[in-house]
């Protein structure tokens, strides 16, 4: 008896193909909101706050004078947000892969049918677990 047979293996490719989309997508969103954000923050540290960079930001706060502690949680953010969008590229760059991999595999006299069914598919289930 065959369990998954080519219809359940395309069905199930282009519903692997709909979800990397909008990974991917997740991701371009995220990388252009982090730079938005870090567009807020200092770009470089002030002089006398330098020896607090990379510094474990608990301790950071515990030497840092009082007075200083707002700009020194605004480049603690930008450094935090800059790994971020490091990361996120990282991320992102794995799953466009791993989607031209999937496309690779989709025969294209099928493709359009099959990923409209697809995102037909994602929509009602997005839909019906509101």
């Amino acid at each position: 008896m065959e369990i998954i047979n080519d219809d359940i293996r395309l069905k199930d490719l282009a519903d692997q193909i709909v979800g990397r989309t909008y990974e991917v997508y997740a991701y371009d969103t995220n990388i252009h909101n982090y730079e938005v954000m870090l567009a807020a923050y200092p770009t470089e540290w002030p002089s006398h706050l330098e020896r607090f960079q990379g510094m474990d930001p608990h301790v950071a706060a515990g030497e840092c004078a009082l007075e200083d502690i707002n700009d020194l949680a605004a480049c603690q953010q930008a450094e935090r947000i800059s790994y971020l969008i490091k990361t996120e590229k990282i991320e992102r760059a794995k799953a466009a892969a791993i989607l031209e991999a999937l496309k690779s595999q989709m025969p294209d006299d099928i493709e359009e049918e099959a990923i409209t069914a697809a995102i037909a598919r994602r929509e009602a289930a997005l839909n019906a677990s509101v």
